[in-house]
């Protein structure tokens, strides 16, 4: 009598339970977040013009999937493997920095030129930000830390400040193992000057289904998604394509919730 399958099943287990758990308590803090705070037209009718800081790039592009408890019960062999991907964030980075992936750059200029297409003068400043406020819920695996920012600190003529944040980018698999679609969360706020305070504040995703909190689901092509990991790891062009036609959509999202009446040009134009 062997006790193979039983050993394999509590390994599944094992592996699962925490990672469920884990993304049970990230649902749970996201639905605890504030709303966004809508614009007004008596905010934005003095912002003629604003400083835009550089987006930070992520620390890493996460590699993830979603499996639930009874489904680990039953994973052995190979399907474990690719089950858990913590060894293999390495590889998927490696594979992403090949195809010269600068998502916060891309992210960054498309901004920049929505916001001058619609009147408004663009002061783009460096990334001065502090280092990124890590907790056990954002380790890497699944969002990128809050960098540490006081818009009173830039030194800057403007009317606003806006600053965009890179939360979540990568790929996820939210059918087990074999249905990998792009995930990229991006989180702007809109700083009134001289109060310093935010006068605008949205969240929004891209690909994959985004968690609690977020405002919006931008839907990514499916030529973007891939049936397995090893798949993905074949087309690394397409996968680092993914995440770039993520970027120019999540830009055009966020600033299409702008007052669009209350541009500094005083007219409305045509949405991106």
């Amino acid at each position: 009598m062997t006790f193979a399958p039983l050993r394999a099943s509590l390994s599944g287990l094992a592996v699962a339970v925490p990672r469920v758990l884990g993304m049970v308590c990230v649902l749970m803090l996201a639905a605890c977040t504030s709303k966004p705070v809508q614009p007004e037209k008596a905010k934005f009718e003095g912002v003629r013009t604003i400083a835009l800081l550089d987006v930070r790039e992520p620390s890493q592009h996460m590699i993830y999937n979603y499996i639930s408890p009874l489904t680990a019960l039953g994973v052995t062999g190979e399907l474990l493997k690719e089950a858990d991907l913590d060894f293999q964030r390495e590889d998927f980075n490696t594979m992403l920095r090949g195809q010269n992936l600068l998502v916060g750059k891309l992210l960054t200029d498309r901004v920049a030129e929505y916001l001058t297409s619609m009147g408004y003068s663009v002061v783009r400043l460096p990334d001065t930000r502090g280092p990124n406020i890590e907790s056990e819920w954002t380790d890497g695996w699944m969002t990128e830390g809050r960098p540490q920012f006081d818009p009173a600190t830039l030194d800057v003529k403007a009317d606003a400040v806006l600053d965009l944040r890179i939360v979540r980018s990568g790929y996820i698999s939210t059918v087990g193992v074999n249905a990998y679609s792009p995930a990229l969360s991006v989180e702007a706020v809109l700083y009134g000057r001289p109060s310093n305070q935010p006068i605008y504040h949205v969240r929004i995703a891209y690909g994959a289904q985004p968690f609690w909190g977020e405002k919006a689901l931008v839907p990514a092509s499916n030529s973007y998604k891939f049936g397995s990991y090893a798949k993905l790891m074949r087309q690394p062009e397409i996968a680092a394509e993914g995440l770039r036609a993520g970027a120019n959509l999540v830009a055009g999202r966020v600033i299409q919730d702008f007052p669009w009446a209350y541009a500094a040009n005083k007219k409305v134009v045509s949405k991106p």
